[in-house]
Parts: C-alpha cells; sequence; structure tokens
C-alpha cells in the first residue's frame, strides 16, 4: 500500500484534501511531508475549494476579493458596538494568495458570530451552517460604495449630505434560529454589516406631529423628516419619502422577528405621508417568468385593530392585485429558492440608479418659501426609456412617472425651464422671439393599455394653468402666480432654476402620457406676442419592476 507520501499532488489535492474541513486542514499538515507541502502553499488548489465550500464563491470567479475583519469584540453585551460600523465600504481588498483571502474571510466570520457574546460564551469555530456568504459581503460593499458616492457627489446636494448623515453604523446582527436555511439571511447579514437602516428620531418627531403644513412650520429650520434612503414624491397635499428602518433589537433578541423562506421580510421601509397614514415596504422581487412584472412587498395599518399587516401587491395585466399576507395561506410568493439574495438585489437595484443618477433631487417642502431637499423617485432625463426631453421655442419640458401602490395612482412629474446659455437647445430671445412667458393652460393625451381591447382607451384633459399655478419664466428661474388665469394672478414665490410641478392620474392601467403646455410670450397681462404651444414628449406609465 502507498504511503500518503507517495501518491500523486494532485491526487492528494482532489480526492483527499478537499474533503476534509478547512480546520481539519490546518491540523493535518503534521501526518506527512507532502500533506505539509500542499497545506503550506498559499496558492495551492486546495484553498481556493476552501473559499468555494466554506464562504460559498462561484467556481470560476475571482477568489481573492476579501474584507479586513474587525477587531474581536467579546466585551459587550448587545450586538456590537452602536457607534462604529461592523464594515466598511473601504475594508475591501485584494489579497495575495487564496490561503490569505480564506483567513481574511474566516477572521470576517469569526468576528461575525462572536460580536457582542459574553467571554464564556465564545467559541472559536463556527457550525458549518454559519459560515457568511463571502460573495454577498462584496456586493454589499459595492452597492453601499455608490450610494456614498452619490451623496458625498454635487448631484445629490443637501439631500445627499442628510442621507448620508441619517445611516447608522452597520452591526453585526445574530439572528434568533429558524427553520430557514442560513443562505436565506445571508444577505441581510451582508447589507446590515455596513450600514443599518437611518436614524429613528425624525420618525420619532414627525409621528408626534399633526398632519399639517403648520406643524411642519413650528420645526427647526434644518428639520427635514423626508431625507429617506428610497426617496419619495409629492402630488398636492401628499408627500411621501421612505426611510429605511433598522431592526427592532427586542424582536430580535426575543426571536419574535419572522424570517420567511426568503430574505424580504427582513427589510422595513416606512413611507411618511402627509394625507394618510404610514405605509412600508419589506422588500422588493421580480418574477422572472413575467419579464418587468414586480411585486410590491409592503406593511399596511390597520385601523380597526392598530396592527400592522402584512402585505403584496402584485401588477397584473389587469391592474394590481393586493393580497393580505397575514391569515392564510399566499399563493403570490415566489418558490423560496428564487428569493435567497432578493434583499440584496433589492438594494444593488437602488445603488445602481442612484449612482447613475437615475432619480431627480428636488425640494419636498409642503411649507411655502422652506426648502426640503430629497431625492424624488421620478425618472431623470439619465433614464431615458423612462423620462422624455423636448424644447420649444427655448422652453424645456422634462416629463416622467412614478407608479404609488399606496393610492393606486400615477404620480407624474413635469419640471419646465427656459433655457440659458450653455443649456442644450438655448435659443436667444432674437431667435425665440421673446424675453420672457408666461403659463397659461395644458393639454394632456393619456393612453391606457386595456387588457381585451384591440385600440388603447385615450383621455383628453385641457384645463388652465397647472393646479392653480401660472408660472413666468425668465432664463433659469421662474416667478410664481397663483389665482385665475382670467382674474387676478398673485406673484407668489421666485423659483431658481426648473419649475416643478407633480400631479396623479388613474393607475389601474398601463400606459402613456403627452401634450403639450400653452405659453403666453411676455406675460397674460402684458402680452408681446401669439400663444404658442410647448411639447410633452410621451412618457410611459408603468407598473415598477423594483417598487422604492
Amino acid at each position: 500500500m502507498s504511503s500518503l507520501d507517495s501518491l500523486p499532488r494532485s491526487i492528494l489535492t482532489s480526492s483527499i484534501l478537499s474533503y476534509s474541513t478547512s480546520g481539519d486542514l490546518l491540523g493535518i499538515r503534521a501526518s506527512s511531508k507532502a500533506l505539509h507541502d500542499i497545506v503550506q502553499d498559499e496558492d495551492s488548489e486546495l484553498w481556493r475549494l476552501a473559499l468555494i465550500r466554506d464562504f460559498k464563491f462561484q467556481r470560476g470567479t475571482d477568489c481573492l476579493q476579501a474584507i479586513h475583519p474587525p477587531p474581536i469584540n467579546i466585551n459587550e453585551e448587545h450586538l456590537g458596538s452602536p457607534q462604529v460600523p461592523f464594515l466598511r465600504t473601504g475594508d475591501v481588498f485584494a489579497a495575495r494568495s487564496h490561503f490569505e483571502s480564506w483567513k481574511n474571510w474566516r477572521r470576517l466570520n469569526l468576528a461575525y458570530h462572536v460580536s457582542g457574546i459574553k467571554v464564556d460564551e465564545m467559541i472559536l469555530d463556527c457550525d458549518e451552517g454559519q459560515f457568511i456568504v463571502g460573495p454577498y459581503f462584496l456586493r454589499a460593499a459595492s452597492l453601499w460604495a455608490k450610494v456614498e458616492h452619490w451623496c458625498n457627489s454635487d448631484a445629490s446636494g443637501r439631500a445627499g449630505d442628510d442621507i448620508l448623515s441619517s445611516l447608522t453604523p452597520g452591526r453585526a446582527y445574530l439572528l434568533p434560529p429558524t427553520d430557514c436555511p442560513p443562505i436565506n439571511t445571508a444577505a441581510f447579514q451582508a447589507i446590515y454589516s455596513f450600514y443599518a437602516g437611518q436614524d429613528e428620531g425624525v420618525m420619532k418627531t414627525r409621528s408626534a406631529l399633526p398632519v399639517s403644513a403648520v406643524a411642519m412650520e413650528r420645526l427647526p429650520e434644518s428639520f427635514n423628516p423626508y431625507t429617506g434612503l428610497f426617496g419619495g414624491y409629492r402630488a398636492y397635499d401628499i408627500v411621501s419619502s421612505s426611510r429605511w428602518l433598522e431592526p427592532d433589537l427586542d424582536l430580535l433578541s426575543q426571536g419574535k422577528l419572522r424570517v420567511s423562506t426568503d430574505d424580504r421580510n427582513l427589510i422595513t421601509v416606512v413611507d411618511f405621508n402627509d394625507i394618510s397614514d404610514v405605509v412600508g415596504e419589506a422588500g422588493a422581487d421580480t418574477d422572472a417568468s413575467e419579464p418587468g412584472c414586480g411585486q410590491i412587498f409592503f406593511v399596511h395599518p390597520d385601523r380597526s385593530s392598530g396592527h400592522m399587516r402584512r402585505k403584496i401587491a402584485t401588477p397584473t395585466e389587469h391592474g394590481v392585485k393586493t393580497t393580505d399576507l397575514d391569515g392564510g395561506f399566499v399563493e403570490d410568493l415566489n418558490d423560496p429558492t428564487e428569493g435567497r439574495d432578493s434583499l440584496l438585489r433589492y438594494f444593488e437595484e437602488h445603488a445602481h440608479r442612484l449612482h447613475a443618477q437615475l432619480y431627480e433631487v428636488g425640494d419636498m417642502s409642503p411649507v411655502r418659501g422652506r426648502e426640503m431637499m430629497a431625492l424624488v423617485r421620478c425618472p431623470s432625463t439619465r433614464d431615458t426609456l423612462k423620462c422624455s426631453r423636448a424644447v420649444t421655442r427655448g422652453v424645456e419640458i422634462v416629463a416622467s412617472a412614478v407608479y404609488s401602490p399606496f393610492m393606486s395612482m400615477y404620480v407624474y412629474s413635469i419640471r419646465i425651464k427656459l433655457l440659458r446659455p450653455g443649456d442644450e437647445g438655448y435659443m436667444t430671445p432674437k431667435e425665440r422671439g421673446f424675453d420672457t412667458c408666461q403659463l397659461v393652460s395644458r393639454h394632456w393625451r393619456i393612453s391606457y393599455d386595456v387588457p381585451g381591447r384591440n385600440q388603447p382607451r385615450v383621455e383628453e384633459v385641457r384645463g388652465d394653468g397647472i393646479i392653480g399655478k401660472y408660472p413666468k419664466l425668465f432664463e433659469g428661474h421662474a416667478n410664481n402666480y397663483e389665482g385665475e388665469r382670467f382674474g387676478d394672478l398673485q406673484p407668489m414665490e421666485r423659483v431658481d432654476g426648473q419649475f416643478v410641478y407633480q400631479s396623479c392620474t388613474d393607475g389601474q392601467f398601463q400606459g402613456k402620457m403627452s401634450g403639450s403646455l400653452q405659453f403666453q410670450p411676455g406675460s397674460i397681462i402684458d402680452a408681446s406676442g401669439d400663444v404658442f404651444d410647448a411639447e410633452v414628449k410621451s412618457f410611459p406609465l408603468q407598473y415598477p419592476d423594483f417598487y422604492y
């Protein structure tokens, strides 16, 4: 019988050592010189296989990417320090060998599972089911790096500063035992290691207020409740902003936080609304069997019981179907194997849209003369599939819409500006035929794709002004007037940059919207030419594939 030292290295690696646990490998180095040489070889295929087995790296991918582990914390009774993030996006590095990569992932795994555990409870090795998923942590680091970049960019301005400062340090949450495979909570662990929600101080202040703009006026100038990471919208008296909540530590410690067959119920986003009650969303996923059809998860306050009920809204060709998840079997949920990284994909998609500047930043304040800058979910001109732009005689009109499952309506945003020198499409006053112009009326053509009909259902809407406003455009700014077109128009506030208004339309079906705004050269009371139509190019009214 051949000794171990006489066997080929490839046989030892693939047929013997590859079946040993990583902990055993470190202990069998003394068995023979051949085993010692293989285990000690930091570039050995053995350690790449260990990364695949222990930390779920995929074959054929780069296994050298690693994350510097934090110091192991065994002195606190709670889950990590509330002031120091468990991980930072800058902790990612390229290891020099597969063994170095494996060592760092092992130390990170150990730090995660012993963070906050008392000394007498500490274990130095984790069970097989307790290994973190390395690629998930790398994906989480990448998405948070994109969020940080956007928050620190000029594009986000004050809104980005407020959002970044509201994020709480990441933590190593030890979830209670469940019947779910550990990989189903791995995305949660990765995301919350870098940041763990948004500061609840704004929520507590906001929830104690009466629902009114008057109440807002009594707050400090620096207070802005619309700093949700997932943005919002404003239409008429409705102002919405979705904040990312920290997990409830009491529920975690008591084992009462329900961990579902996938990770979608582990995120909670609360949506402030200045007309109705608080609405929350709990994750989102895409049904691969119906491209472009998203599932929207949210929690809704039950007025009769006072409890929050979990619901799912599923867009279909006949509209949006809402199903109550509490109190019965639900057939709408995806197969559990399809949702293992849905929470991660939810965050990755949002981070991508922020990084690509596919959303607007605008004023969400319901208080006149008080600015509250926030992320607006309506697509920007960089999203050429969902946002339109047209320029007529130097007047730029940008238009896009977002679906609100809470209202079952589309919220559309119209951004108007008289272009300045340097803007794309700029015309001099002589070329366009006027120095200023004032909006006098609107015309909308809304086309709905109704199932069972060969032709779209078309609605035409005409009216004076836009929601009672008649902005007068100057190069780079607008003066707002309100009142009656043929009565007394009162001068109101000056708006720098675009004049923005948001309104709603029926959300029962998908479709598209287009039209025109009519402008009077000069002004309504001092005309200097004939009224002209400024085009509003067609933009889609679509259910979301991801909802924020």
